[in-house]
């Protein structure tokens, strides 16, 4: 039999014939690949294979090849919860600051992963169970970036161990932030407020996690003293 198209295939999404996708051209099987968007609730998709004869209506091969049900995705990486407020105010020269403060990481079965690590009710599986164990299951990493225009600011007035200039990166072992000891030791109040914005931004291999940028501002307000 001659056919204009060899063979057809409809995807239907959930049974309706209104949002059907017909691929009218010769199809290798081997290669072909749907795309479904991203979707709240679980929804099926059918196959159907079709030929067409030449100049005639296409003719059912199969109604119904194949049903894909595709559940919503698992956000594997899981969620940040932020500190509820992130502008800091320190009053003391001589006062520090961890930038994990109130945070919370919990990957998808609820196990906190960062910046401390709780095995969550019925265990978690990682091996060791700390917090590099945790991270390394995901290919996870937090990294503490200052902002560009509070680079220079940085630079001038803290404590710049672990700092790298070219890319505003403080490394982990740092996270703990203080100002020079110049400034630190000094007698009398600063003149001048001293500000910085740091971002703390997770990663993972599978995907960012919710919330997975936060920015800190950071002051140190006129006034302070030692």
């Amino acid at each position: 039999m001659v056919t204009d198209k060899t063979v057809q295939l409809k995807i239907t999404k959930g049974g309706d014939e209104g949002e059907a996708n017909l691929y009218p051209s010769t199809i290798n099987f081997d290669d072909f690949n749907v795309n479904a968007t991203a979707e709240a609730n679980e929804v099926s998709y059918t196959f159907s294979l079709y030929y067409t004869p030449k100049d005639q209506d296409p003719v059912v091969l199969n109604a119904n090849l194949l049903t894909v049900n595709l559940k919503p995705s698992v956000k594997v990486a899981g969620t940040i919860t932020a500190p509820e407020e992130t502008a800091i105010e320190l009053t003391k020269l001589t006062d520090t600051y961890d930038l994990s403060t109130d945070f919370t990481w919990k990957e998808f079965r609820g196990v906190t992963i960062w910046p401390t690590f709780a095995v969550a009710t019925g265990g978690a599986t990682t091996d060791p169970a700390t917090v590099d164990g945790a991270l390394a299951i995901y290919s996870g990493s937090v990294k503490y970036i200052v902002a560009e225009e509070s680079r220079a600011t940085f630079l001038n007035c803290f404590n710049t161990e672990g700092y790298t200039a070219e890319t505003g990166e403080i490394a982990a072992a740092n996270k703990t932030i203080q100002l020079n000891d110049v400034i630190r030791e000094q007698e009398g109040a600063i003149v001048n407020p001293i500000t910085v914005k740091i971002k703390v931004i997770a990663t993972t291999a599978w995907g960012a996690p919710e919330n997975a940028e936060t920015e800190l501002i950071i002051t140190y307000p006129e006034g302070s003293t030692k």
